[in-house]
């Protein structure tokens, strides 16, 4: 009978720090909210991220051979300030000028 009682009475008191220390981390934790997409908290970070990328977007200028466009730091520059996407573009855009002009 003192073992059932001594059992019951540990039992008891481990599930009353158990709930103790969940509360603690239920208040602590991240809730249903910064989870959700709706949050103010991930609108922000979103709009955040958003402009971010804006500022570090390339310009991008279309070839004068084929019409890809091409970031700027990445075009290939012609005679007469044409830009290509390749030199491969560039030697098609000076035999085309050759033959035709």
């Amino acid at each position: 009978m003192q073992r059932l009682l001594f059992i019951v009475v540990v039992l008891f008191v481990a599930w009353k720090i158990l709930a103790v220390w969940g509360k603690r981390l239920v208040s602590k934790g991240a809730g249903a909210e910064d989870f959700s997409r709706f949050s103010a908290r991930s609108r922000d970070r979103r709009r955040r991220v958003h402009e971010q990328r804006a500022q570090q977007a390339p310009e991008l200028l279309a070839c004068s051979t084929c019409g890809t466009l091409v970031p700027t730091d990445r075009a290939v520059a012609g005679a007469a300030g044409l830009l290509f996407c390749s030199p491969e573009c560039a030697a098609k855009g000076r035999q085309a000028k050759r033959g035709g002009g």
